[in-house]
């Protein structure tokens, strides 16, 4: 049993043939109360295997099986737009309730999500954009769209996420990194570095100090 709700078969059966109110507890004692007073000789023989087979049957729609399709057809990374670390999650809710129980999946599930998001202020994304030419000279993710153009000695590179001193030394290193990569590709000197911050909601005053930095070193 779950001690704040009751039983989660119960739970799950009122659910199932659409309970609205808190009538349906009534309802409840009446059935299990008749069934203690008239029935325990006729039930006492019930094998405990029949007893499983009805509590898991009763509790088969708590776990959404769709929605686990539905995340393993969307098996991308994030930053392209899937839903890999959303499938890792419910995989973690789902085994830890399973063998530890109801307390422990929960908890691990939303542990493991406020991980994933401290991760992400601490190390965002860092793209380098090129030109897509063919939906007029738009500015998208070289990752993504291997086809973009990008320009002899000039970088572009958007920052998407939060800069702060959480992230402002990987954001130094990241953006060195693609600076050096660009030019072990192209074989040209990068002469102008342009930072597209339109995604960057927060910036905070170890960044702009870092970005201070940056620009004195550059010049």
């Amino acid at each position: 049993s779950f001690t704040p709700s009751g039983s989660l078969s119960r739970t799950s059966l009122a659910s199932e043939v659409g309970v609205k109110t808190q009538m349906s507890g009534l309802m409840k004692i009446v059935v299990v109360g008749t069934s203690l007073k008239f029935f325990t000789p006729v039930l006492y023989w019930l094998p405990k295997s029949t007893l499983a087979a009805i509590i898991l049957r009763s509790t088969y729609q708590l776990v959404d099986f769709k929605m686990a399709r539905e995340l393993w057809q969307s098996w991308k990374p994030y930053h392209q737009g899937g839903m890999r670390r959303d499938f890792i999650v419910w995989w973690i809710a789902f085994v830890l309730t399973i063998f530890l129980g109801v307390l422990y999946g929960i908890g691990s599930a939303v542990l493991a999500s406020l991980v994933m998001i401290v991760h992400d202020a601490a190390v965002p994304r860092a793209v380098t954009l090129g030109c897509i030419e063919s939906l007029g000279n738009i500015w998208r993710d070289k990752e993504v769209w291997p086809e973009g153009r990008v320009f002899p000695g000039v970088l572009i590179v958007e920052f998407r996420g939060p800069l702060s001193f959480a992230s402002a030394d990987w954001f130094m290193d990241e953006l060195e990194r693609k600076r050096l990569v660009q030019e072990k590709t192209d074989k040209d000197k990068v002469e102008v570095v342009v930072l597209s911050f339109g995604s960057v909601h927060d910036l905070d005053k170890t960044a702009i100090e870092m970005l201070r930095d940056l620009l004195t070193e550059w010049r």
